[in-house]
């Protein structure tokens, strides 16, 4: 009887072994992929955020190398995807994008040493798009990390914000480049004064901003190049920008800087 029963157990326990490894095998492409991300983002961040690893001089081969490892540690986990078929779409392409951002990031640290502003040009915008996938991660398909990693991805949770947030700036101040419309305002001498009146659209404040100024041919070709400036210019309010010149342009091509 005894032996009955314990064979009962043993039997017992192998089916429950079973089912479980049955149950893991049946995860989805998309479920495995999110628990991946998570598993990638805390190996690369048990690196990044370890004090040993921030004492190097930008440049250097030292940083090269420690950046390699801080990418490799979530390409490790997460290149197996780049060929898998995802249930959900959607998922899937954020997922290669994702992917795709890290292979740029590895990418730019070959000119770490030899061309750093290269590197910059390349690494800190793959690090901010980044950062927007990881807070769509989060909000859209439940991405979590251990109670030890929340600072750090609420960090890029911030970091995405902000990077939202100046894009969203960027765009509406290239939707007033669009609509300056220069005019003749006095030429009674060989130079002409021109003049655009421009409402600030933005919804920025901005302490300064300054407009360049290229005067283009018919073919497209810059005659010449001036400038127009205006200071603490609020949202909702009008500002006269004026440039004086004496090229028959045809075009203006605007540019602009500005701090807020």
């Amino acid at each position: 009887m005894k032996k009955n029963l314990m064979l009962c157990l043993v039997v017992g326990l192998f089916a429950l072994i079973l089912a479980g490894c049955q149950n893991t095998s049946r995860a989805t492409v998309d479920e495995q992929f999110m628990s991946s991300l998570s598993t990638a983002l805390e190996a690369r961040w048990a690196l990044s955020t370890n004090t040993e690893n921030q004492k190097f001089i930008n440049g250097s081969t030292e940083h090269r190398e420690l950046y390699t490892k801080f990418v490799d540690a979530e390409l490790n986990e997460l290149s197996q995807y780049k060929d898998k078929e995802f249930e959900n779409a959607a998922l899937q392409a954020l997922a290669l994008e994702y992917i795709g951002l890290l292979d740029t990031q590895k990418d730019s640290l070959q000119y770490v040493v030899m061309d750093f502003n290269k590197y910059n040009e390349m690494w800190f915008p793959a690090f901010n798009k980044r950062s927007q996938l990881i807070k769509q991660f989060v909000n859209n398909y439940g991405l979590k990390v251990s109670d030890k990693y929340t600072v750090t991805l609420n960090d890029m949770i911030n970091n995405s914000e902000k990077v939202t947030a100046d894009e969203k700036e960027t765009a509406a101040v290239q939707a007033m480049l669009r609509s300056i419309q220069f005019v003749v305002i006095d030429d009674s001498y060989s130079w002409k004064k021109y003049q655009a009146t421009v409402e600030n659209t933005s919804g920025s404040n901005f302490t300064n901003f300054s407009l360049t100024i290229n005067l283009m041919d018919g073919s497209g070709a810059i005659l010449g190049t001036t400038y127009a400036s205006v200071a603490n210019w609020s949202n909702g309010q009008k500002a006269n920008f004026e440039f004086s010149t004496d090229k028959q342009f045809t075009t203006t091509d605007l540019s602009a800087n500005y701090a807020v």
